[in-house]
């Protein structure tokens, strides 16, 4: 779903590149398997498009993969991110041309073609584990050449988040992200029945309840802790959020509502709870969060 801005960038060409696995009736990919081919809009990756050169695209690149954790790059030409999970964000250049995107994840970029007919921008998928980058979508430069454009400016941000979180005043709740079985394949959702992943409370809590309580307009600080060996993707429903800087109080400079943990690693994020409900917390890694690592919290 695609909800347009009533003050939208200027651009010359917006498109959908919706990247998921081709379904050859093969397992989903997931950590330690191999990897399913790639689709891009429900078909065989690459997509191929033109446009005129120095004309001006907005990419909104969605990560509809089950499991895979992904490392979209772009070549040839200098993308800016304006958006990030269905929020504007100050224009900024990603680190390396490099966005990395969670499964279920959004990330909007706009770029300019190049000036020279027939070159080529390719934005790909970067090849994990040695393997090779997989082209996703191939921009080739035909037809008139346009006029320079301005530099590229995002979409208002959304008045109705908080300019600052009160992190003093927040509830704060760590979540150990663990594996029960590592010697088992991290792609498996249970193993005979049982549980292969588990999302722990420092207290445990009764089969049913929520994680964590709180009123409407609360500040909540949770901690994803990721004690296993793969990378999780986690996800916050219902809400968007900050993710904290390691060394101090600031955050970054936009919202979100899924982060990637490393393996081994601590990521910390905040946000106001002010939508009311049972909103789940959980992997966005669907063999994870069938597997146990799921739960939710209840704002009222």
């Amino acid at each position: 779903l695609i909800v347009e801005e009533p003050d939208a960038p200027d651009v010359d060409h917006d498109v959908l590149a919706m990247i998921g696995d081709q379904m050859t009736g093969q397992t989903d990919s997931c950590a330690g398997r191999p990897a399913l081919p790639v689709s891009v809009n429900g078909q065989p990756a690459p997509e191929k498009r033109e446009a005129a050169p120095r004309s001006r695209i907005r990419l909104r690149l969605v990560n509809a993969a089950s499991a895979r954790i992904m490392t979209i790059t772009l070549g040839s030409a200098q993308p800016y991110v304006i958006a990030i999970d269905g929020q504007p964000c100050r224009a900024f250049e990603p680190l390396r041309n490099s966005v990395p995107i969670a499964p279920g994840a959004r990330f909007d970029v706009v770029f300019d073609m190049p000036e020279q007919a027939d070159a080529n921008v390719r934005v790909a998928m970067r090849g994990a584990s040695g393997e090779p980058d997989v082209e996703l979508v191939v921009f080739t430069a035909r037809g008139s050449l346009q006029a320079a454009r301005p530099p590229v400016a995002a979409p208002a941000e959304n008045p109705l988040l908080p300019v600052e979180i009160k992190l003093q005043s927040a509830r704060r709740l760590d979540l150990a992200l663990e594996a029960i079985d590592t010697a088992l394949d991290p792609g498996l959702a249970c193993s005979n029945g049982k549980p292969l992943w588990r999302m722990a409370p420092p207290k445990p809590v009764k089969a049913g309840a929520p994680l964590l309580s709180v009123k409407r307009g609360s500040v909540v600080s949770l901690g994803f802790v990721n004690r296993s060996q793969v990378h999780q993707a986690m996800r916050v429903h219902g809400h968007v959020m900050r993710q904290l800087h390691l060394m101090d109080d600031g955050w970054e400079p936009y919202w979100r509502d899924s982060v990637i943990v490393p393996a081994g690693r601590t990521v910390r994020v905040a946000f106001v709870a002010d939508n009311p409900g049972r909103w789940r917390i959980g992997s966005g890694i669907m063999a994870h969060a069938a597997g146990g690592m799921s739960g939710f919290f209840e704002v009222s």
